[in-house]
């Protein structure tokens, strides 16, 4: 069993003046995803330019642990 765990610093404003180098960027575990359906995310980027990658990554339906999509892109 895979077990996900995430510490998220919700204070952001306290940290204003730190560079932002979380290597997470996004977290919702009740966030429900099908195939007809669409849903749209949104998040902050690091500030330090360079190529990234989303990993979607949850549980499906019968329990097992799943990489639904990699995504990449570029903070510039």
């Amino acid at each position: 069993e895979k077990e996900i765990v995430c510490a998220v610093n919700t204070n952001m404003e306290a940290h204003q003046n730190l560079p932002d180098r979380r290597n997470l960027l996004f977290w919702n575990p009740d966030l429900s995803l099908s195939l007809n359906h669409t849903e749209e995310i949104s998040f902050s980027t690091p500030d330090v330019p360079g190529e990234y990658v989303v990993s979607m990554q949850g549980i499906d339906s019968d329990g097992a642990y799943v990489i639904l999509k990699q995504l990449p892109f570029t903070v510039k």
